[in-house]
């Protein structure tokens, strides 16, 4: 589609995100680090799923980074991981995404 590297890097971004997001929504697995980061999410609730392939996926990226001759490379794949995993939360948590918080308190403001 392209030869910039950048616009491959979102395109790639965008296309991987929307497979892990319907991986994730779904509860399927495609058995790369996608079933990683469901394992860990469950025994570390930190962030989303998204979040911990997007770990993984960037510790593969920098391990792999040795053998590249082209750190230019590196930068790139891992904006497209940034890319996918914003992409997949946004199709497992659709576009209205809203937050709701209870105050429960015994402090009566008589104002």
């Amino acid at each position: 589609m392209t030869r910039n590297p950048l616009l491959a890097a979102l395109y790639g971004g965008l296309l991987q995100g929307v497979g892990i997001g319907l991986f994730i929504k779904y509860e399927t697995s495609s058995g790369g680090t996608e079933l990683l980061g469901r394992l860990t999410h469950h025994v570390m609730p930190f962030g989303s799923i998204a979040t911990h392939v997007a770990l993984f996926d960037g510790i593969v990226v920098i391990v792999g980074a040795f053998a590249l001759e082209n750190p230019e490379n590196v930068l790139h794949a891992l904006i497209l991981i940034f890319v996918s995993a914003k992409v997949s939360d946004l199709v497992v948590m659709g576009l209205s995404k809203a937050k709701m918080c209870y105050v429960i308190t015994s402090f009566i403001d008589l104002c």
